[in-house]
């Protein structure tokens, strides 16, 4: 893994802005689409004036436009938003800033997949906005 200089939270991220928090439990809430899959809204949530995630231009600019894996360079068209802790085992952390990593569609489709640390197997891990009651 290459170093990234994690920058701070987006707006639309940020638990500490009342806003975003509301917004983000709504998200957890309604977590699963109709195929089982948790909504990308890393994609579709806090857009620039030009209809850019800026969630994915952070990530870009953290990274200096490269995959934090290989350190191949990608655009905006060629960035997967990689979450370190995989949605299939930790999907109640999609939407935690932490959590995302920039990456290159090759490592993050082909070689890192689903892997994350055994160790972390029976753990249940929840962002902290989001209570265990809930789930």
């Amino acid at each position: 893994m290459k170093p990234i200089d994690r920058l701070s939270v987006p707006d639309c991220l940020n638990n500490n802005i009342e806003q975003s928090r509301k917004n983000k439990l709504s998200f957890y809430e309604n977590l699963w689409d109709k195929y089982g899959k948790v909504y990308p809204r890393w994609n579709t949530t806090c857009k620039d004036d030009d209809g850019i995630s800026i969630i994915r231009k952070q990530l870009l600019k953290m990274s200096n436009s490269s995959c934090a894996y290989c350190g191949k360079k990608i655009g905006n068209s060629s960035l997967d938003v990689d979450h370190y802790l995989p949605l299939s085992q930790f999907p109640y952390i999609a939407y935690c800033w932490d959590n995302l990593i920039p990456a290159c569609k090759a490592c993050n489709q082909s070689s890192k997949r689903d892997f994350f640390p055994s160790s972390l197997k029976k753990i249940k891990i929840v962002e902290d906005i989001y209570s265990l009651e809930y789930l």
